[in-house]
């Protein structure tokens, strides 16, 4: 074994498995602790309400959204920023979409992206049902570091029909603990850690 330590990248990835992990009972608190450890965070909830009961104490992050509810949660927190992502707000999703969002996204690298909504497949890759959100949500995957999906057991093998990126592109994948076993060792086996979590607040 070698005695090389881990770079600041690999020891930040080891955190955000470990927290995520202690925290299988509420998804959003995972996410909130592994966001924690990092500079910046880009993404949106739909379940962004219940951050006023579940954040974890001492949280200092800044957050870069496409999603106006979501940087309303947030905003209620000390130690947190938010910069809302500007742009055409398209009404079915309710987040910012368009060249002006876009252009937005190529100023910033946030160290983790969260990823709300897609389907999940291990060929087919990460994909939406927005031709509008694809753009967007590419964007998000080629600025970040880290990459957190967020999926009900129903998402996983889903295929849309846009298609934003192969899904070894994601770091870490949250799921609900309904999710098959046999069915979340063909994610592991791409290198991504799966995190079995609570649905109370999944809504992926």
């Amino acid at each position: 074994m070698s005695d090389k330590p881990p770079t600041p990248r690999e020891q930040r990835s080891i955190r955000v498995a470990e927290v995520a992990a202690r925290q299988r009972g509420n998804v959003m608190t995972a996410q909130l602790r592994a966001c924690r450890l990092s500079k910046s965070v880009i993404g949106r909830w739909r379940d962004a309400p219940v951050l006023h009961r579940r954040h974890p104490p001492g949280l200092r992050a800044t957050f870069f959204t496409p999603s106006p509810s979501t940087a309303e949660a947030l905003v209620a927190h000390a130690g947190v920023r938010v910069e809302l992502i500007g742009g055409h707000l398209q009404p079915d999703s309710m987040a910012t979409v368009g060249a002006a969002a876009l252009a937005a996204l190529e100023r910033v690298r946030p160290d983790v992206c969260v990823l709300g909504p897609c389907g999940l497949h291990p060929e087919a890759g990460i994909t939406v049902g927005n031709v509008d959100e694809q753009p967007i949500k590419i964007a998000m995957l080629d600025r970040a570091v880290e990459v957190i999906a967020l999926a009900r057991a129903t998402k996983l093998g889903a295929v849309l029909p846009f298609v934003v990126g192969p899904v070894e592109r994601l770091t870490h994948l949250v799921v609900s603990a309904s999710a098959e076993e046999a069915e979340l060792a063909r994610y592991r086996s791409r290198g991504i850690n799966v995190i079995r979590a609570g649905v109370e607040a999944l809504r992926a």
